[in-house]
């Protein structure tokens, strides 16, 4: 049986410090959310996206249409209340999140996190990076996950949904190194610093193209 991919893409983006809708910023010559969703699709254990909006992210759902995938209208209560509105209403057994805030997610990472899932057999599972990873790209977290080690989620996550509305999961952590997945744009720095990397990446590759 597949996952259901939920792309969590209803939230307010304070930090952001714009009104416009963060999904649809672009990395490249892409949205954030077209990013997510190439990933998604591409990964082998994915057999559904939904899109999960907010009355607050109107133009995301309406992108989302355009590119074929399911949405999802949450009462954008808070991103824990969606997520857990989300997983039930899905009525899918297992259940990636993943923020709409990750430009350099890749399927293969997708399908390592969903395997080392079943593989770990607890009901949450979370992927992290060391904090010096994102120390390296001039980014400072405050969400530590592990303190003692250091390790800071990045805004992916495995759920078995029959355990959704328990208070407190039994918890695995996945832990990458990888800068791009760092990277998750929170912060008008953050999202130069994406742009930058797409930048780079672009240049490189048609580099080795000429």
């Amino acid at each position: 049986m597949g996952v259901a991919a939920l792309i969590m893409a209803g939230g307010k983006a304070t930090r952001m410090k714009m009104r416009f809708e963060k999904p649809l910023l672009k990395i490249g010559p892409r949205t954030m959310l077209e990013c997510v969703i190439d990933a998604l699709q591409n990964a082998h254990h994915v057999s559904r996206i939904i899109v999960v909006v907010s009355p607050r992210t109107p133009m995301t759902a309406r992108k989302a249409i355009r590119l074929g995938v399911d949405v999802m209208v949450t009462p954008g209560n808070g991103f824990v209340e969606d997520m857990q509105y989300a997983a039930k209403e899905s009525n899918a057994r297992e259940v990636l999140v993943v923020c709409s805030d990750l430009p350099f997610l890749t399927s293969s990472l997708v399908d390592s996190v969903i395997e080392e899932f079943r593989r770990n057999r607890k009901p949450s599972l979370a992927v992290v990076v060391a904090a010096e990873t994102a120390t390296k790209l001039g980014i400072t977290s405050t969400q530590a996950i592990d303190v003692e080690r250091k390790l800071i989620p990045v805004g992916l996550n495995m759920i078995n949904a029959e355990h959704i509305r328990e208070p407190e999961l039994d918890q695995s952590l996945f832990l990458v190194d990888s800068e791009a997945l760092a990277l998750n744009v929170n912060t008008p720095r953050e999202l130069r610093l994406a742009r930058d990397r797409a930048r780079l990446s672009s240049h490189e590759q048609q580099t080795n193209r000429d």
